[in-house]
């Protein structure tokens, strides 16, 4: 996939910044094509993946049987992210041959199953954490159980319906980012324009799950 962040540019002031790629309108484009960045490896945990000789040969589903229900641990109540649906995450990679001792399972979390995480006694009590327990610093990336949560929030974040959302759960050699052209920051007067000068930043790549046994579904 093809992805370009352009913006047209009059003020004078403004433009005698562009020759600097650090200046934060570059920056601001740059942060741009990393959120598409962000957004196409989210969107291609559950979507079909393609497969065989070429990429029209077939595709593959994600494998329900990988997900952890809403309700697992309260019966037909959604209820949020909590200490033991990653237990059950992890268990599941176990369970499936992952060897989560070499590669550590993975999260991303929004700031619903943030706030989840921090309602869980097991999860803040020093009882259960020795040293303090995470509510020290209340960080948005985190650990519990062997589990490393990733804090994210953007506007392509999978979910399924207003009351569930879908949190995908992986390890780095179950999914890949493919890039064909490095991001590209072009700066450049456009000639058919009296005073303008564009600032353009394009990319070129697509993201992929290669291990169905390495990614699953967290419901909250």
């Amino acid at each position: 996939e093809e992805y370009y962040s352009a913006e047209l540019v009059d003020e004078s002031d403004v433009i005698r910044q562009l020759s600097d790629p650090q200046s934060m309108l570059a920056r601001a484009h740059v942060a741009a094509m990393n959120r598409a960045k962000d957004a196409e490896i989210l969107n291609s945990f559950f979507r079909d993946a393609r497969a065989g000789e070429t990429v029209l040969t077939k595709t593959i589903a994600y494998n329900a049987a990988n997900t952890i229900a809403a309700d697992i641990d309260q019966p037909a109540t959604p209820s949020g992210l909590s200490p033991f649906k990653l237990v059950k995450q992890k268990g599941g990679f176990m369970r499936r041959h992952v060897d989560v001792n070499s590669e550590m399972p993975l999260i991303a979390i929004n700031t619903k199953a943030w706030e989840d995480m921090y309602a869980q006694m097991q999860f803040t009590n020093s009882d259960y954490n020795r040293g303090g327990g995470p509510l020290q610093g209340a960080p948005t990336q985190m650990s519990y159980g062997g589990v490393n949560m990733i804090g994210i929030e953007h506007e392509d974040f999978p979910h399924s319906t207003n009351v569930t959302w879908d949190l995908p759960c992986w390890v780095k050699s179950g999914i890949v980012l493919g890039t064909w052209t490095d991001m590209v920051v072009e700066v450049q007067r456009i000639s058919t324009k009296v005073s303008s000068w564009e600032v353009k930043v394009r990319s070129r790549f697509a993201a992929t799950r290669v291990d169905e046994a390495r990614v699953a579904m967290q419901k909250i």
